[in-house]
């Protein structure tokens, strides 16, 4: 009882591969761990295999996984331990173990000759490529009380156990924290992916939606890379970028915008909080600007005084002391980077589905 289930997958190498490239042979999850700097369960994949330190070399482990336009993002792991036949590494909170693959490279330091002299060259020996299966037998159900504290309510998602040959069925197995109190996160429904790679939690109290590894039961953060699209702007008129229309900022961005107006005068940007609590001047000038950028926003400014839903308001004014506005586009300002998907302005998010293709999520 009380047991995580054990994920272990066989891998066989591709045929001719060099003797000495390094080789996986199996991958294995091992939540038996406890990060020693965090105290917190330390989410680790022990890689078996062979030659992964020959000629004493170094190995480091990357995980591939698919990106925009067939483009492969790679993430390194921080290795634990390691021998010449089994690495274990830690898996990040920003990799999705079971859509990943799993390379070992090592690094050889090597003696060559050049211009009569011997130096020291580093050659890079890449193994097969390794993924692990996503067959798990838990279930998952929403607490959205799982803790109360001086801060609020904490949530969490409860893992049972579902696999009769590691313990009683139902038996709890751990409690993923979702985000913390102060973000009164209200976790209310559970979706899981068809390929059972991610589980999707509705935060009716924040308005997000977390997205959950299925494989390491840790919190993904989906959006440590995301930055806003740039829109389509007009040459003529006042516009700020529609790209930015309800993104969630948690690092300094440059809000672009046109300002063409006949006879003009003078224009400003401004940074609106929703609650009509703050208004916070980016950027101003007496030219035109045509799809230029109009000012900086930085969410860690002090100026800016909370977290929370803002207005970008762009005001033109011309030689007859006519004033034009553009405040179409809204901000979401994360003073402290949020790792789920946020929803529109108002949003309670309630239940989900996932689509049969696992591609779209419903809400």
């Amino acid at each position: 009882a009380n047991q995580t289930n054990n994920y272990f997958t066989n891998i066989t190498p591709p045929p001719g591969a060099a003797a000495t490239d390094p080789a996986i042979l199996s991958l294995q999850v091992d939540l038996s761990q406890m990060d020693p700097d965090t105290g917190e369960v330390s989410r680790e994949l022990v890689i078996h295999g062979t030659n992964f330190t020959d000629g004493g070399g170094e190995p480091f482990v990357n995980f591939l996984l698919p990106g925009p336009d067939g483009i492969d993002k790679s993430i390194a792991g921080n290795i634990v331990q390691y021998s010449n036949n089994e690495i274990h590494v830690q898996v990040p909170n920003t990799v999705t173990l079971g859509l990943a693959r799993v390379v070992v490279t090592r690094a050889n330091t090597v003696p060559v000759q050049k211009n009569g002299k011997v130096t020291n060259s580093i050659t890079l020996a890449d193994s097969n490529e390794a993924r692990i299966k996503s067959e798990g037998t838990y279930a998952f159900v929403a607490l959205p009380e799982a803790r109360y504290t001086a801060d609020g309510v904490e949530g969490a998602l409860a893992v049972l156990n579902g696999n009769p040959n590691i313990g009683v069925i139902g038996d709890l197995i751990a409690k993923i924290p979702i985000d913390t109190a102060a973000e009164n996160p209200l976790p209310r429904d559970v979706a899981l992916t068809p390929d059972n790679t991610r589980a999707y939690v509705t935060l009716r109290g924040s308005s997000r939606v977390a997205v959950i590894d299925t494989l390491t039961l840790q919190q993904l953060n989906v959006t440590y890379d995301q930055v806003p699209l740039n829109g389509s702007l007009p040459t003529t008129g006042l516009a700020v970028d529609p790209g930015l229309y309800y993104a969630s900022l948690s690092k300094p961005v440059a809000v672009r915008g046109t300002v063409d107006i006949p006879g003009l005068v003078s224009w400003k940007l401004d940074l609106v909080a929703f609650d009509g609590s703050a208004t916070i001047t980016l950027g101003q000038g007496t030219s035109k600007i045509n799809a230029g950028v109009l000012g900086q926003l930085d969410p860690a400014s002090a100026a800016i005084p909370h977290a929370g839903f803002y207005r970008l308001e762009l005001t033109a004014e011309d030689v007859g002391h006519v004033t034009r506005i553009d405040s179409s586009v809204a901000v979401y300002i994360e003073k402290n980077a949020s790792p789920d998907i946020r929803m529109p302005f108002g949003a309670q998010p309630y239940g989900i589905a996932i689509d049969p293709a696992g591609k779209f999520a419903l809400l």
